[in-house]
């Protein structure tokens, strides 16, 4: 089945429709979130909206610093610097970004059979979204689910060229060149886990 990556308004209604009765928030982070929400009153539509946004710009921030990064490794080792890039310095990147803020940031590319057993059900499942609009002119449009009984909101976001150096090992130096030869300009995805108590605190 081929599911879409709505747009905005749809999405609100899909994530809406999924906080009913049968859906469990883990009682910590559920007191956690009681105590920080003791001033405010916030409604699902104010904390979703916060994480999209969040979301937004943290997949901004991160792509800033990769390209700034892969800039400076190019110009002192020119295409060595590239791989020792794409192997160790873009990794910890993400990872010191996420620190940062508390969150997981994670850059999956659009096709890759080594990483499917570490994708979690969502991603595998937005991933095919992704490649579904691609091959059917759709425009992408950034996704939220609530995962692990609501305590996370995944947040995901399309990955097109020129920014998806390093997810396509087999183009190396084409992903500069959008759909070259007519290829996809979809190289993947970002996957960026916020917990559910740090989109309170920011509200």
């Amino acid at each position: 089945m081929k599911i879409l990556v709505l747009p905005l308004l749809a999405s609100i209604s899909i994530i809406l429709s999924s906080c009913g009765s049968d859906e469990r928030i883990s009682r910590e982070v559920f007191e956690e979130v009681q105590r920080a929400n003791e001033v405010k009153k916030l409604n699902e539509v104010d904390i979703f909206n916060e994480a999209l946004k969040w979301g937004e710009q943290i997949s901004r921030e991160a792509q800033e610093q990769l390209d700034i990064a892969l800039e400076q490794a190019m110009k002192e080792n020119g295409d060595k610097g590239a791989v020792e890039f794409c192997t160790t310095l873009a990794p910890a990147i993400l990872k010191d970004l996420g620190g940062q803020y508390g969150i997981s940031i994670r850059r999956l590319p659009i096709d890759d059979a080594s990483l499917a057993e570490q994708l979690l059900e969502e991603e595998k499942m937005l991933l095919e979204a992704y490649r579904y609009n691609e091959q059917n002119g759709i425009k992408h449009e950034p996704n939220l689910q609530k995962i692990e009984e609501g305590s996370i909101l995944l947040f995901t976001k399309a990955i097109t060229v020129p920014d998806g150096l390093c997810l396509n090992p087999d183009r190396r130096g084409d992903e500069s060149v959008p759909e070259a030869n007519g290829e996809s300009s979809l190289a993947g995805m970002w996957s960026i886990s916020i917990p559910l108590k740090e989109v309170v605190k920011r509200l």
